[in-house]
């Protein structure tokens, strides 16, 4: 499930309507109580942004989206990565909830990260 999720954020992003579907695909997951596993529901999910069905699964499966997945996979694995959600700030700093402390305090601690960073020079 992951996967599809990944490459629908992907093909929304070269397809140029990243943040709107993936607001739609948390309200659809979150909100709606739909999986939003399977690659028809999330290619019809894209219609309502003017993208075809045929389109977005096009864009799914490209070579492309197989490279982005690819890289990400491997930022993950050199990054440490374990748990979702992690996160990991400008390279250099990885967090997550067991690190943080909580869900609440994840933010908190994404947050100061960012701000050191910007303090820093980092961004």
């Amino acid at each position: 499930a992951w996967e599809n999720h990944s490459r629908s954020f992907y093909a929304a992003q070269i397809l140029g309507i990243e943040n709107r579907f993936v607001h739609a695909m948390y309200d659809a997951i979150h909100v709606d109580g739909k999986p939003m596993r399977d690659v028809n529901r999330i290619g019809d999910l894209a219609t309502s942004f003017g993208i075809s069905k045929e389109q977005f699964i096009s864009t799914m499966t490209s070579s492309v989206v197989d490279s982005r997945i690819e890289y990400a996979g491997k930022l993950a694995r050199l990054a440490g990565i374990v748990s979702v959600p992690s996160i990991l700030v400008n390279g250099k700093y990885i967090t997550d909830v067991s690190l943080s402390g909580s869900r609440d305090q994840l933010v908190d601690t994404i947050d100061g990260l960012i701000e050191k960073e910007r303090v820093e020079g980092g961004f």
